[in-house]
């Protein structure tokens, strides 16, 4: 291949997808109560262990992730870069220091070129702008051409996602305690958003329903060509909420395709069991 593309476990691909797309996955570490393990492991069963991961959210175990720093960077792509350039997609700079950790990096790399793509994006935000990268590469496009590409395309990304209970975003400090307090007796459900590459509040509704609704409204909306793209799902363990998504999002707006994932570990974290998120491009905010 004329250049590789590396992802962070942020970017909610599974084996079958990497592989399918010739992409190489960074996990993030982790920690569940105090033991430590990466999000991401390339031939885990991928499905069993995040239903385990939000299960124990759900019963009151505390996780957390950490950055990926500049020594794995190295550990992960050192020996690629001695033979060709690398185009990576951390998630955004706004919710993580993966994406600096990558830019110091690359200012020291020489025989190739790294670039780290500010991607303004978490979970499939990140990963379809993999997946677009990696399909204009099968296409003998070059490195700067790509890279072009993806930094104009990371515009149209939109993501909208709700949360089932506001705590972990309290934690992850996105919210007051006192909100999330009220919000949580009141049965609030934000619909969020990332804009300039942070989390921002869309709308407030109540109840579930109304919730899942509002995100198929959004998507009505926004979408851009939907019958010539994919539609991607992450859910944190509440699959027949997602499913209910997508089919009401089926009623007005015909995507090519749709992807359910459970919702990557990294950014699951932080929205907690019963998140689910849509993501597809939609017009540029630029």
């Amino acid at each position: 291949m004329a250049f590789a593309i590396y992802v962070d476990s942020g970017s909610n691909l599974t084996d079958d997808l990497l592989d399918e797309y010739g992409i190489v996955e960074i996990g993030y570490p982790a920690r569940m109560d105090g033991e430590e393990f990466l999000c991401y492991d390339r031939g885990r069963d991928y499905e069993a262990c995040a239903k385990e991961y939000y299960q124990e959210m759900r019963a009151g175990k505390y996780a957390a992730t950490s950055l990926i720093n500049r020594e794995m960077l190295e550990e992960e792509m050192g020996e690629t870069l001695e033979k060709q350039d690398v185009l990576f997609f951390p998630i955004s700079s706004g919710i993580s220091g993966t994406y600096q950790q990558a830019v110091n990096y690359a200012q020291e790399v020489t025989a190739h070129r790294l670039y780290p793509v500010d991607t303004l994006a978490a979970s499939f935000g990140a990963g379809l702008l993999a997946i677009e990268a990696a399909k204009l590469r099968a296409q003998g496009k070059s490195f700067e051409e790509v890279v072009a590409y993806v930094e104009g395309k990371k515009y149209e990304v939109k993501q909208f996602f709700t949360v089932e209970d506001l705590v972990y975003l309290k934690r992850g400090g996105r919210i007051s305690s006192f909100a999330a307090t009220i919000g949580s007796l009141l049965r609030v459900q934000p619909i969020l958003t990332g804009t300039d590459g942070k989390i921002t509040l869309v709308s407030k509704v109540l109840g579930r329903r109304k919730a899942l609704h509002a995100m198929a409204e959004a998507c009505r909306s926004s979408a851009v060509n939907a019958e010539e793209q994919t539609l991607y799902i992450a859910h944190a363990d509440c699959i027949d909420d997602a499913k209910k998504v997508a089919e009401e999002i089926a009623e007005t707006t015909k995507f090519k395709n749709v992807v359910f994932r459970q919702y990557d570990l990294c950014s699951g974290t932080h929205v907690g069991p019963g998140a689910i998120a849509i993501f597809f491009l939609g017009e540029s905010v630029k």
